[in-house]
């Protein structure tokens, strides 16, 4: 992917605040339309869309290393299982949640930065098997602490206290809270030079020691971010499942993400959000089939990535290409 085209799917309202009044009103709009849904759903409705706010969070977490770095890491189920446990039993001890939230996530980074510093030398399937590796370490570390972590026989998440508020509803304002920051802090970030830096490695990581660029550095950044990313959507991904097994958080998940990533679309933020939601929802919808589910969702994977090799987030830049060829042709003939 070229850093051109990696640029041109960070959202436009991240990337460029000064923007014309049409295009704020839309970003607004969609704002309030995602602020007043919860009015409009259902209590399960309410949980499946909280479902896909997390996925896109540790979504987002993978894309930092896959689609902007470049680097094929892995260990972001692992990290996912982290947050998840850890803030749980920090929280059941009594530190209270978003304290536990923030120390997990840097906490994550720690641990992100000992699994990226052995591998930040590796490429390709070398890297993608480390990563691997290691998130699995991250799990077996948990299984075997059955003390703590309760092993094999699961986890009971302890609830957080909404002092009478509806707890779906409030779940549901705290995911939207922090993929909107998230949303906003990737995107300043992937704009500053940290971010074009990262970009420039995911495209020339061979050329960049010549621009006096030393891709293990950031690469070294790249796993701390994304692990404590992810580690975050862990957390909140506990309190709306409020039960927790090692099982979770294997290669059934990473897959699940993996598929979320390419869908939407590898490299753009707001593919992050599609993938998500288009697996969340086909998932759900595919119930009726009973047996033939796999076998469907099988066939509308197929013919979404086939249709759309970009994935969904590159709809917006075709119709765009588009829209701008017919303009161009108009204008000739006149």
């Amino acid at each position: 992917m070229s850093l051109s085209t990696t640029t041109s799917l960070i959202p436009d309202w991240v990337s460029n605040p000064k923007r014309p009044v049409k295009s704020s009103i839309t970003r607004y709009s969609l704002l309030a339309g995602m602020v007043v849904l919860p009015w409009f759903l259902g209590g399960y409705y309410i949980y499946i869309v909280s479902l896909v706010l997390v996925y896109t969070l540790g979504t987002l977490g993978m894309n930092v290393m896959i689609g902007w770095t470049g680097q094929i890491g892995l260990a972001v189920a692992g990290f996912f299982g982290l947050g998840a446990y850890a803030t749980s039993i920090l929280h059941e001890r009594g530190l209270p949640w978003i304290l536990a939230v923030v120390g997990v996530g840097l906490f994550a980074a720690v641990i992100g930065f000992i699994d990226g510093f052995p591998a930040v030398r590796l490429f390709g399937f070398f890297l993608a098997i480390a990563s691997l590796a290691f998130g699995d370490l991250i799990i077996r570390v948990i299984l075997e602490a059955d003390g703590i972590t309760g092993g094999g026989g699961g986890y009971s998440v302890q609830l957080l206290d909404f002092w009478g508020f509806d707890r779906e509803i409030a779940l549901y304002y705290i995911c939207l809270l922090a993929i909107v920051a998230f949303i906003v802090l990737v995107g300043r970030v992937l704009e500053g030079r940290l971010g074009r830096t990262m970009r420039a490695i995911g495209s020339i990581e061979i050329a960049a020691p010549s621009l006096g660029i030393a891709p293990p550095k950031y690469k070294l950044i790249a796993f701390m971010f994304s692990g404590s990313i992810a580690a975050l959507a862990g957390s909140i991904f506990a309190q709306l499942l409020t039960y927790l097994s090692p099982d979770m958080f294997k290669t059934g998940l990473l897959i699940t993400m993996l598929v979320m990533l390419i869908v939407g679309g590898v490299g753009s933020i707001w593919g992050s959000f599609a993938g998500a939601l288009f697996v969340v929802f086909v998932q759900e919808w595919l119930q009726a089939f009973a047996v033939y589910q796999r076998i469907v969702f099988g066939v509308s994977l197929m013919l979404c990535i086939g249709l759309l090799p970009g994935g969904i987030a590159s709809i917006g830049d075709k119709v765009r290409a588009k829209f701008g060829k017919r303009q161009q042709s108009v204008t000739g003939a006149e």
